[in-house]
């Protein structure tokens, strides 16, 4: 299975596709502190890996986002890394991907929009995915681009 990650500081949005099937699991936080919701994140996403790593081929992880908000941008930066060290310890490739990179080679358009995203996702992999947040629609899209491009790179 190749797996797709979009991160944010509340939630890890995991897609994984394998054959003509996808799976979607998201690790939300409700912690109420940063600190908090960080270890929270990291103890699911190690969980997930853990029980899953045996199905797992390559993980695609989307750069975190430059953002003004310098605190935001350092926790986008921390939920990455935790997703990165825990496939190093688990031994599954893990590779970063620039967001404006996977929205040019899908979907022709490196500053596509949300509802450009939706759509052009909705086509690819169906009505299901209408009821999915986001989040979990960016990281179906992420997986969709690793399975094609794990095979050039």
């Amino acid at each position: 299975m190749i797996l797709g990650i979009d991160i944010s500081t509340k939630l890890i949005a995991i897609a994984g596709i394998e054959k003509e099937k996808y799976y979607v699991f998201l690790l939300p936080s409700l912690k109420e502190s940063w600190l908090e919701r960080y270890q929270d994140l990291f103890i699911q996403f190690s969980k997930f890996l853990k029980e899953n790593k045996k199905k797992i081929k390559k993980v695609y992880i989307e750069d975190p986002p430059f953002v003004q908000n310098h605190l935001t941008h350092s926790k986008l930066v921390k939920v990455s890394a935790i997703c990165e060290i825990e496939c190093f310890r688990n031994n599954i490739p893990v590779y970063g991907v620039h967001n404006k990179m996977w929205k040019h080679d899908l979907i022709k358009n490196g500053n596509s929009t949300k509802s450009q995203i939706k759509n052009f996702a909705e086509k690819l992999f169906g009505d299901n995915i209408k009821t999915l947040p986001q989040d979990a629609i960016d990281a179906l899209c992420i997986a969709k681009w690793g399975s094609i491009y794990s095979k050039i790179l």
